[in-house]
């Protein structure tokens, strides 16, 4: 399937990967010369073979536009900032004030992620490549019925907003397909300065606007 869309495309064939992870995520990684398309076991499992061919156009066509070099070291730079709020909490841990769900690692996370948040979130606002919209164009326009891409946005967004509870490094969500973040209490407050992405409901009406026909 990747290899006839990168023929679609007019790309060199990306290498695919699979993570273990219930979340459906996809997301590519690379430089100028190769990229690899990392797809979760979560994705394979809820989405249909269409559905799943419609997320993989998403990313031939990040590919296509030139922005997964870009959105790479943004997000190398970006996550290795928001790394360090983890070490702050390994080391209260380890200092001995309680286990990662206690009040005293998360707090010191939660500090430490007001010191990480705005540098790494500027970041992201101010160089990574939002082609999100350009991908979505592209992969309807190659799909017999555009209504694939929309079915596949909405399944993985319900899954992530109704089950997802794994931890993702904010510095990371200019790669993901969807934004896997949650703001379930007040440690995760900082999510909200990574919400670099049109909303899917923009999304999914561009989609319907321009290939309402396309089926």
């Amino acid at each position: 399937m990747v290899s006839s869309l990168a023929s679609e495309f007019s790309i060199p064939c990306p290498k695919t990967y699979l993570f273990d992870s219930p979340t459906p995520m996809v997301f590519t990684v690379g430089n100028t010369k190769r990229h690899t398309v990392i797809i979760s076991d979560g994705a394979l499992e809820i989405l249909d073979e269409e559905e799943l061919r419609a997320v993989l156009a998403c990313e031939a066509a990040k590919i296509s536009t030139g922005s997964v070099p870009v959105n790479t070291i943004v997000a190398l730079i970006a996550g290795t900032i928001i790394s360090f709020s983890n070490a702050v909490m390994w080391m209260a841990m380890l200092a001995g004030f309680g286990q990662e769900n206690d009040v005293a690692p998360r707090l010191a996370k939660f500090l430490a992620m007001g010191l990480l948040s705005l540098p790494a979130a500027l970041t992201l606002h101010l160089f990574s490549v939002n082609s999100t919209l350009k991908s979505d164009e592209l992969a309807a326009r190659v799909m017999t019925d555009s209504n694939q891409l929309v079915d596949s946005l909405h399944k993985m967004n319900n899954y992530i907003k109704l089950h997802c509870t794994e931890y993702f490094n904010p510095g990371h969500v200019n790669l993901f397909m969807l934004n896997p973040l949650q703001m379930n209490d007040l440690f995760d407050i900082y999510s909200s300065m990574f919400m670099i992405r049109p909303t899917l409901d923009e999304r999914v009406g561009i989609i319907e606007q321009k290939y309402k026909n396309n089926t």
